[in-house]
């Protein structure tokens, strides 16, 4: 009798876990397009293929299921932003250097945000939450920029000694500044085919880690690390 009680049990969860996926997704999918207003709670359930009700079951409220929407992307961006510095910092001591550091920071920043990939969809929540809040304002910096900040810190500390706290969160800033820019620049040329450049988006990522490089080198006034 256990073992069915757990076997029904299992299959309950699976079955409101698919239930769960799909209103996430179909709800990212609206929200882009459509913005928070202007979706329904009727219009994500449709495209989910479920009952009115699951909304309140599964999140409590639309304004709960666009909240887990953005901490989702938050925590997978942090822990991918996390890893990239860990992954230089662990490395062996001759690849421990500045520029190994910028370069994977700012690949694993850029490279889920652009593209027709899932996570890219984030740059057009941000868009639309900015022209039309509906979070808290310190979401985004306390689940994402300053968990990343803390361990970057550290990480640029370790390369460059000379460099004060605030120096280094500046330099942080500044890199994230030029990593946004290139992210929406790429976004804008996307969308219109006519638009050629001369570089493409290897180029602009490592022209922001030579230059970032380059300023940290010269704010602390060091030998080039």
């Amino acid at each position: 009798m256990t073992d069915t009680s757990n076997l029904l049990k299992n299959t309950v969860n699976i079955a409101d876990k698919d239930v769960e996926n799909r209103l996430l997704d179909a709800a990212e999918e609206l929200f882009c397009q459509k913005g928070f207003a202007g979706t329904s709670i009727r219009d994500i359930t449709a495209k989910a293929d479920c009952n009115v009700a699951a909304v309140n079951y599964h999140f409590g409220s639309k304004e709960k299921l666009y909240l887990q929407i953005f901490k989702q992307h938050f925590s997978r961006l942090r822990d991918n932003h996390i890893a990239a510095i860990n992954k230089v910092m662990s490395g062996p001591a001759g690849s421990i250097t500045l520029h190994n550091l910028l370069r994977s920071y700012a690949t694993a920043f850029v490279e889920p945000l652009v593209g027709k990939n899932k996570t890219s969809r984030l740059v057009t929540l941000m868009s639309r939450e900015m022209l039309d809040p509906h979070l808290s304002p310190t979401l985004f910096y306390d689940d994402m920029m300053l968990p990343v900040q803390k361990v970057m810190q550290d990480a640029i500390r370790k390369v460059c000694p000379a460099i004060s706290d605030e120096d280094s969160a500046l330099s942080i800033i500044s890199i994230v500044g030029q990593l946004i820019h290139i992210v929406r620049f790429t976004e804008f040329i996307e969308r219109d085919r006519a638009i050629k450049v001369p570089f493409d988006l290897n180029r602009m990522v490592e022209h922001a880690v030579n230059f970032s490089a380059a300023g940290i080198q010269a704010v602390v006034k060091t030998k080039p690390v």
